[in-house]
């Protein structure tokens, strides 16, 4: 069962299945129109709609960033003495909320233009 989208010939999970067993019975590659072939044929558009839903609901999960620095306390001659200084910059969650929404609507769009 072939369908034709494009200029790109695609076949249904059952036929790339079943292309992909008989290949694997005569010792050979899948053909290129297997269903893993769709995967690298993935649209930058959904790249970056799944990269932002990530990112949005990392920020949403974690709502900032922790890091820490080293701070000279003192540095008199051969004596030196350092601090561990914590920070934190936070994310409000409306931010991973745009950018959740925002990667879902990447996402259809990226999906419309594969049908």
């Amino acid at each position: 069962m072939r369908k034709k989208k494009g200029k790109a010939l695609f076949l249904s999970s059952r036929a790339a299945l079943e292309d992909a067993v008989r290949a694997a019975e005569y010792g050979r590659a899948a053909s290129s129109n297997c269903w893993m072939a769709e995967t690298k044929n993935m649209k930058a558009i959904t790249w970056v709609g799944i990269q932002c839903v990530v990112a949005g609901a990392l920020v949403i999960a974690y709502q900032g960033v922790n890091y820490s620095h080293q701070e000279k306390v003192l540095d008199i001659g051969p004596i030196h003495a350092t601090a561990e200084k914590y920070e934190r910059i936070p994310l409000p969650p409306v931010v991973g909320g745009l950018a959740l929404v925002g990667g879902v609507v990447l996402l259809v769009v990226g999906a419309r233009q594969k049908a």
